[in-house]
């Protein structure tokens, strides 16, 4: 299954900055692995792989600034999974960093 790395709505917080991803594009990352940096203006977030699963898209690069809302990544069961670009992320499932 395809999952989507989604930011959930923050009171207060409309975007934070990626400062870096730990895994590239096709990278298997193991559970509680640590995947991306976020930095809001008070704070630095880790955030960790729920499960075992493989980064497979990142659409926010290191330094560029993150919505809430959209995906910041797509992860994935397997590495060769096919990934559908045209499914709408609204019928894709959502880990949501919290």
């Amino acid at each position: 299954m395809v999952y989507q790395l989604v930011l959930p709505a923050m009171e207060g917080i409309e975007e934070l900055r990626v400062l870096q991803w730990h895994k590239k594009e096709g990278d298997l990352v193991e559970a509680e692995q640590l995947l991306v940096e976020l930095e809001t203006d008070k704070a630095v977030v880790e955030i960790r792989s729920p499960r075992t699963c493989a980064l497979r898209k990142v659409f926010v690069s290191d330094g560029s600034w993150a919505l809430i809302g959209p995906p910041l990544a797509w992860l994935s069961d397997a590495a060769d999974e096919p990934v559908v670009a045209d499914t709408h992320p609204d019928f894709m499932p959502m880990w949501e960093v919290l």
